[in-house]
């Protein structure tokens, strides 16, 4: 267990290097509505949240060996998901250093494309996760989800919004798709939840922090849409109180997987005195 609170420190320190090194980069010259200092502060945190979010999904996977296939598998998926979701959130920053933003592939909305998909595969994991242990719960049905993402994203294109220079059908589409993964981590949370009532205790404590990352992610998400809808993205002191929060978000999943490494860690402590005794006996977890 110390090796792996090592290589975390080893990991988020590092990830606050390469934050800290996007302070080198020349800020853009046509900038609007922010400062050289703004810019900045926005971009490291968009790495370092960004990073902190694929440094979780990695530890995760590193305590899993003790685990069943089949739990493996469920949690394998969930730490896809965790990791395609930090490496959706450092294109922005990205964006932002080569100054791209009127790209047409950011322009059109397609950069949003990627947070559908990875809410899409945290709601698979945890879907996989519900079917294992054969719990019920109407937020796992994967029909019901789709229904509920479609449709609200649909229904995303009559919210009333602040004046924007985007035409009003690309500013529709990027709606439809902030609004569809904040519904799909909503119902992955709330089977997060289910699946903690289910689990024994020594699991209460990591699926806690999964519910509580998943849903923190949540709710960051969907107050960014609120500030694009009532203009105040637009304002600096606004955007970065943003990246605080996706911030507190990524060391919630930070946490999430540390615990469920530790579970691992235990298990394998297990799996190797059984052996010891007996060999070719490995405990189901």
């Amino acid at each position: 267990m110390s090796s792996a609170k090592g290589l975390t420190t080893i990991l988020v320190t590092l990830a606050g290097i390469i934050s800290l090194a996007t302070l080198l980069w020349p800020t853009p010259k046509d900038l609007i509505g922010e400062t050289s200092v703004q810019f900045h502060v926005d971009v490291g945190l968009s790495f370092f949240f960004g990073l902190l979010y694929v440094v979780g999904g990695f530890l995760f996977t590193l305590g899993l060996s003790g685990f069943t296939n089949k739990l493996r598998s469920v949690y394998l998926t969930i730490c896809g998901g965790t990791i395609l979701m930090g490496l959706t959130f450092l294109q922005l920053p990205i964006v932002s250093l080569l100054d791209a933003w009127n790209q047409p592939w950011v322009a059109n909305g397609i950069i949003g494309i990627p947070f559908v998909v990875a809410a899409g595969v945290i709601f698979w994991g945890v879907r996989l996760y519900v079917q294992l242990i054969e719990a019920k719960t109407i937020w796992a049905n994967w029909l019901v989800a789709l229904l509920v993402a479609s449709i609200g994203a649909c229904l995303s294109i009559f919210l009333p919004h602040a004046p924007t220079p985007l035409s009003e059908h690309v500013f529709d589409l990027g709606m439809a798709l902030r609004v569809a993964p904040v519904l799909l981590l909503f119902m992955a949370s709330m089977t997060v939840l289910r699946i903690r009532k289910s689990s024994g205790s020594s699991y209460a404590g990591p699926l806690a922090w999964l519910f509580t990352a998943v849903l923190a992610t949540d709710l960051a998400l969907l107050t960014a849409i609120i500030e694009i809808a009532t203009g105040r993205s637009a304002v600096s002191v606004w955007f970065l109180s943003l990246d605080v929060a996706y911030t507190f978000t990524a060391v919630l999943w930070l946490v999430a997987a540390v615990t469920f490494t530790r579970i691992g860690a235990n298990l394998n402590d297990t799996i190797t005195r059984k052996a010891s005794v007996r060999p070719g006996v490995r405990p189901r977890a």
